[in-house]
Formats: structure tokens, sequence, C-alpha cells
């Protein structure tokens, strides 16, 4: 068993998925040879050599996908049972990135609501401006009488137009942004924190 901070768990799991690529792509399994060639074709190895050379190669690799499967799962497990503390809530480390990858679907969900509540809002304001000026064309015709007023006040009701906002949008625009805001702000450096106090025990060869 080796121990690493979560953190060196990470980087070291990082080199040996490099290292394991480029083991794999200069890794020559099988070669060929004529009749009774004691060398493998186009190589000055002996085929002796080779099947030697062949063999501890797949053996490398093997112990590095054992070793980089290893660091991985034991990330995992404690990526599941470790806790941290983002604006108040309490998260697994599993949790808070499952968070932080999703959380492009709340903005999505703030900048539609944020576009349509606008443009809708535009749209209201755009025609009570129409109505505001029918209404002082009317006026100007009245005289300024009880009369003329409550006439004036009944087509104002009739003809302003308002949103229609099921959700209360703009109470929703406003609590979703700050629970982005506030889970961005803390989440990196939770999970830095996490990863470098975390210790985990790897089985490695």
């Amino acid at each position: 068993m080796v121990k690493y901070n979560v953190h060196k768990a990470l980087a070291e799991k990082k080199l040996l998925e490099d290292k394991i690529d480029r083991c794999i792509s200069n890794f020559k399994i099988v070669g060929t040879k004529k009749g009774s060639d004691k060398n493998v074709y186009e190589t000055k190895t002996s085929v002796e050599d080779f099947n030697v050379e062949v063999s501890s190669k797949y053996q490398q690799i093997e112990d590095l996908i054992y070793n980089y499967n290893a660091l991985d799962k034991a990330i995992n497990i404690s990526n599941a049972i470790t806790n941290v503390q983002i604006s108040n809530k309490n998260y697994t480390v599993l949790e808070a990135i499952k968070r932080k990858n999703s959380i492009e679907l709340d903005k999505s969900l703030l900048r539609q609501m944020v576009s349509n509540y606008d443009c809708m809002m535009s749209e209201v304001n755009r025609r009570n401006e129409e109505v505001q000026k029918n209404t002082d064309r009317m006026f100007e015709e009245k005289e300024k009488s009880k009369d003329g007023a409550e006439l004036i006040s009944f087509y104002k009701k009739q003809q302003e137009w308002s949103l229609v906002d099921p959700l209360k949008v703009r109470e929703k625009i406003e609590k979703l942004r700050d629970e982005i805001e506030e889970f961005e702000k803390e989440v990196d450096f939770a999970l830095s924190t996490s990863n470098a106090l975390t210790i985990i025990d790897v089985d490695l060869r």
C-alpha cells in the first residue's frame, strides 16, 4: 500500500495515463522472420531477445494499467465518502464535482429566464407607452371632471398590458443567480483543500 493525498494521486494518475499512451503507441507486439534467420526481420534483435522484450513490455503496460485503475478506484471511493461544505451546504466530493459539471445547465436556464423576462418586459413597457399616449389624448379631449377621470381610469385598466408570470420569475432569477455565484466562488477552493488534506491508501504493483 502506498499513501497519497488525493491531490498527488490525481497528478500521478494523469502521469500514468500519459505514460500508458506512450508505451502502447511504441509497442511492437509481433514481428516477422524469414526461414531460419536468427533475427526478427528489419531489426538486429534476435528472436529470443525479441520474445523477452515483448513479454517484458507487455508486463510493464499491464502493471501501469493496474496502477492507474488502483489510483482511480481509491480516488473514487474517497470522493464518495469525503464531505465538503460549499455555500453552507454539505456535499460529498463526488456530488460537488458532479454539481460543478452540471452547473452549465443552471446557467442555461438562467440565461433563458433573463432573456425571456427582459424581452416580455420590454414589450409590456412599449405597449403601455402607447396606452399612455392614447390616454393623454383622451384626457385632453375631456373636461377635467370626475366623470372624465373615471373614464380615463377605466380605459387604462382595460388597455394596459402586464406580464403573465406564474413563476414570479424575477425572484427565481435572483435566487438562481445567487446560488450559481456562491457555488462557483467556493467550489474550487473547497475541492482543492479537501484533495490536499485527504489521505488515501493505494495498492500499487
